[in-house]
This record gives structure tokens, sequence and C-alpha cells, in this order.
């Protein structure tokens, strides 16, 4: 769509977020069903800004299982430095500490123009980005400007918790509707085509109306796939190949083809457009359209080309491998692939596609019981950190019955620690009794060491939540000893906020200081989650016992910590609770607007 008809209004709306910007960033979220020109209004906002603007573009890819903060690494390209060198090897705190850093620009400097495009497609990582960014906007004079597709997010997408979370002040949403008959009259007269029936075939759809006017032929073809493979159809042999091979690489980023004749003949005749160092179709509809017109046999063999050419490139992307080994039938490239993908979603924070890329390996390892078990104790963890208990814990009893087949003591009693753990989430306490005291027994066997500790600490945790206060303190205390012998701070942490717990929970003074100890200790430790237990147990058991004033002082100085770490989870939580102190003190629109925040 180069005629921007019917969009002026929203470019006048991002021209003037983007002006509004020196006064701190912004959020533009650009909504509309594919092909309504969300990238066409978003390159042409860019386009009009000129030198004003700084441009970072990202993209979300259509994979088997979306890479892990897939657009960063656009933006990383772009950016260079130190986010580029570390975007690959460092944390996910410290990679968006890097990119915030680099948004962060002197009022007279061009301003950043974040584009995250497709964000339907996103992973966990990138949405916890786009949270992250949100919430730090006002302190940068940087531009957000999202786009997705509105019929691809359905109410329980997380995509949709995210906007609703960002500050709303900063947001404007911009939805694109269809073009009306009059503009598509107006585009079709110029062509010199018959505009009834544009329209009629089109539904006002801009990409399609774009599509059907810039055909060669007369007549208006029924569907895209017939416009695009009549256009392909008239392509030669090496060029009808490279678009071939395109079509079955879901990336609006860019693939780069060795077959310069044959390419620069696709894009003479408007089939490909270059895009960064390669080239690509103008849109996922046009892709897709191509792809599933091939054989099964012969997207499988382009697969396969495409896989066998990246094996041995240095930096090659996991989840890209991952998706062209399955589509091509490789099991031994998905069994090598899919657990290097599922480690450096797992280390970014996206544990649904750590857990997806587990899920296809684990089929492909049954010759090696060592394998398999080391494999699914891996899986269980990213399940369990991405809220899929039921799986999690599954993963861990068929670990365990492999580690028991393979008389592996320390690894038996880790897995019933961790089959514990889950039960307790799972809402079964007996059950999860009864198998932290089997890891104790099975580890107190062993020669002492973290394993242990972390078993003893597992069953204080369990004695606290059950208010047993006596026996949670007792199991604490050993768990604290032992890990100190150790060495092992994360374990003797755990513990320390459980000793607190339960003693805050018997109306010991004592309790309140070990609490507040703990998260000293953590924060300096850098164990975020312990740190921010220790003061949500204490805000939130403060309120239990009507103790209003520790609680509100434990509130203040609690969410502004786990608002700045992400720790959204603990952040909702204490929302109610923090309700609950507005009611008691009788102020009863704070209660509600608690209420309502967490509930959104």
């Amino acid at each position: 769509m180069t005629d921007l008809l019917e969009r002026s209004g929203e470019l006048a709306v991002l021209t003037g977020l983007l002006a509004d910007c020196a006064a701190g960033g912004r959020v533009a979220v650009i909504s509309g069903e594919a092909g309504a020109g969300k990238s066409t209004l978003a390159a042409a906002f860019t386009e009009a800004a000129g030198p004003r603007a700084q441009t970072l573009w990202g993209s979300c890819d259509p994979l088997l299982t979306p890479r892990a903060l897939g657009p960063l690494h656009d933006i990383a390209r772009r950016l260079g430095g130190a986010l580029r060198e570390r975007i690959t090897a460092g944390s996910r705190a410290e990679v968006f500490d890097l990119l915030l850093e680099a948004l962060d620009r002197p009022p007279q400097a061009a301003r950043p123009v974040v584009v995250l495009e497709d964000l339907h497609w996103a992973d966990e990582a990138t949405l916890d980005m786009v949270a992250f960014l949100g919430r730090r906007l006002a302190l940068c004079r940087a531009l957000l400007l999202i786009t997705y597709r509105e019929e691809e997010v359905g109410p329980g997408h997380r995509l949709r918790t995210v906007l609703s979370g960002l500050p709303p002040g900063l947001v404007r949403r911009i939805g694109l509707p269809p073009l009306t008959p009059a503009a598509v009259d107006e585009l079709a007269l110029r062509a010199g085509r018959p505009a009834p029936e544009v329209y009629e075939v089109t539904g006002g759809n801009p990409l399609l109306v774009t599509e059907v006017l810039s055909a060669a032929e007369t007549g208006v073809p029924p569907t895209v796939r017939d416009l695009i493979l009549s256009r392909i159809a008239t392509l030669s042999p090496a060029a009808r190949e490279v678009a071939h091979l395109v079509s079955v690489v879901p990336s609006q980023n860019g693939f780069a083809v060795d077959r310069l004749d044959a390419i620069e003949e696709c894009l003479d005749r408007g089939v490909l457009t270059a895009r960064g160092r390669g080239v690509a179709f103008r849109h996922e509809l046009l892709r897709r359209a191509v792809e599933e017109s091939l054989s099964p046999g012969r997207r499988s063999a382009l697969h396969a080309e495409i896989l066998a050419g990246h094996a041995g490139r240095a930096g090659v992307e996991p989840a890209w491998m991952v998706h062209h080994a399955h589509h091509a039938g490789d099991r031994a490239a998905v069994r090598h692939w899919a657990p290097i993908a599922a480690r450096r979603a797992a280390s970014l924070g996206a544990y649904r596609q750590a857990a997806a890329h587990y899920q296809q390996a684990l089929p492909l390892v049954t010759s090696s019981a060592q394998d398999r078990a080391d494999l699914l104790e891996e899986y269980s963890l990213a399940a369990y950190h991405g809220g899929l208990a039921p799986e999690a814990i599954e993963a861990r009893r068929e670990a365990l019955a492999l580690r028991t087949g393979l008389g592996d003591e320390v690894r038996i009693g880790e897995n019933l620690r961790w089959i514990s753990r889950l039960s307790w989430w799972l809402g079964k306490p007996a059950e999860a009794r009864d198998a932290g005291y089997r890891a104790v027994e099975v580890l107190e066997a062993q020669p002492p060491g973290p394993s242990l500790a972390a078993a003893y600490s597992n069953l204080s945790q369990l004695f606290m939540l059950g208010h047993d206060v006596e026996r949670a303190i007792g199991w604490g205390v050993r768990a604290t000893d032992l890990a100190r012998r150790a060495g092992d701070l994360d374990t003797e942490l755990h513990a320390l906020v459980n000793i607190g717990s339960a003693r805050v929970l018997a109306g010991e003074v004592e309790g309140v200081a070990e609490l507040r100890r703990a998260h000293e200790l953590a924060v300096a430790a850098g164990f975020d989650d312990h740190a921010g237990r220790a003061l949500v147990n204490l805000a939130s058991f403060a309120v239990d016992a009507y103790d209003l004033t520790i609680a509100e002082q434990t509130f203040d100085r609690v969410i502004p910590f786990l608002t700045s770490r992400d720790l959204d989870g603990y952040v909702r939580h204490l929302l109610g609770h923090r309700a609950r102190l507005h009611l008691a003190r009788g102020d009863w629109e704070a209660a509600r607007a608690d209420a309502a925040e967490a509930l959104a």
C-alpha cells in the first residue's frame, strides 16, 4: 500500500507521539488484520520522521517454536556495541539493561523509535522485554511502536496482559480498519481496474488491494494464492526455485540467497523485496500462499537444503535450526539442536519456549537412560518455571525411575525433592510431605552436601506453609547449618526465609527482623526471588495479623523492589493483600484500585 489513503490520522497520531517523547517515552500499539497495513504505516512514519529518529526494527516470526528475544537480536545487530556482544551470552537482565542504556539519549540526539512487529508470535522473553520497557520508557526519550494481528490475540493471549500492564498515560492504541469502498475506488481508478470488483474480492484489505492492482492480468484473481502463484509461474526456473526456497523461511528480516541473477528477476517482477541483507516476500500471507502450494516432499527438501547450508555457520540461531530440522524430517538434527535452543531460551527466561524445544527432543532420546534422565530433568525445570506444573512433575517421575535404574542416589534424592515441591504446587500437601521425607532419607545415606541441605529446606518450607512452626524451624535450622558448611548460599537464604516466616506466624517479634535481614542478604548476593519472598511473606502475614503498620512499611519497601525486577507474580499477589490493608483502614477507593490492578 504505497498510497496511505485513509491513514493520515493515524500517521498524525504517531508524529505527535514522537514529539511528546521530548518529555519522556511513549508507546504506540497498532493492531489490525493481516494485510491491514501495520508495517506500511510504521515504515511511512519512520520515513517521514527522517533524521529526528533512529529506527530500530525487530520482528517476531512464525517458527515452530519462537526464538527467544528474536526482535532484540534484530535490534542488537543494528545497534552493535555491548548489546550485540552480549545478546547471545549475557543474562536476560543484562541485555535488557543494555537495551535501556542504548535508548537513553541526550535531548538533542535523534530519538530512538523501537518497532516491534508481529507480537502475536512473540516468545515469553520478548513479552517480558515489552513490559520492562513500558515501565521504564518514562525515563527515556524513546517511542516504542508495537504491531500485532487482532485476530490472532485471543482473550487468554499473554500479549493482552502485557499491554494492559503498560502505563496508561504513555500508551496510544491505533486500530487499522479496512479501506472504505471510496478509497478502493480511487486506487482502482488510478490503475484502470473495475472498482466494484476489486472491493468485492479484497474487502478493502490494503495488502490485497495493492496486490490485485499491481498484477499484470486485467482480471481479478479470486484469491491471493492465485494472484501470487500466477506471478511466480511467469518466472524462469532458476528464479522460481529462489522464490520457493524463500517461501519456507518464515522471516520478514530477509533470507540471504547467493543466486544473484535469479534474485534480481524476483525483485524486478515484484515477487520478492529486498529486506536487510537478503530478500523476503512482502507479506506473510504471500509467503504462506507459495509455501502451501508446494508438495510435502518439496517443502521437506527445501528445509533440508537450508539446514545443510547453515549447519556449520558460527552464531547460527538454534531455534531456526530446530524449525528447519523438524520440517525436513531430520531426527538427528532435531536431537542435536532442540536442547541447545531450549537452554538458550531458558537462560533468557523464555521457559515455555524452552519446554517446547525439550518436547521436540525427548521422543528422540531413548537409547541412553543417562541422557534421557538428564534431558527430562532440564525439561522439568523449564516447565516448572513456565507454569507447567503437571508436565514438570511427570517428567520428574520418569527421571526418578531412570535414576533408580542407574543407581544414582543423589539424583534420586533431588528428583524426590522436586516431586515434593511440585506436589505442593498441585495442591497435594500429603504427597509433598511424603516425597520430601523420602528425599531426606535417600540423601542422608550419602555424604552430606548441598542436595541434602536443599531437601531439609524443602521440608522446612512445607511445614511453614502448613503453619507447623516448630517443625518448620527445626528443619530450617538443619538446612542452614549444612548449607553454610557446604558453601551453598542459595539454600541458606531459602531456609532463612522459611525460619523467619515461621517465627512471624508464631507471633515472634524476632521473625520480622530475620525476614528483613534475609531480604538484605539476598539483595546483596543477587538472589532476587529469595529477597522478594522474604518481604512478600512478611507483608502478607502482617495483614493476616492486622499488624497494619509493619504491613504498610513492608508494602512500601517491597513493591518497588519487585516491580524494578519484573517479579510480576509476586506483585499481583501483594496487590490483593494491600487491598485488604486498605479495607482494614477504611480506604475503599484505594482498596478498589489495588484489586482492579491485580485482576487486570
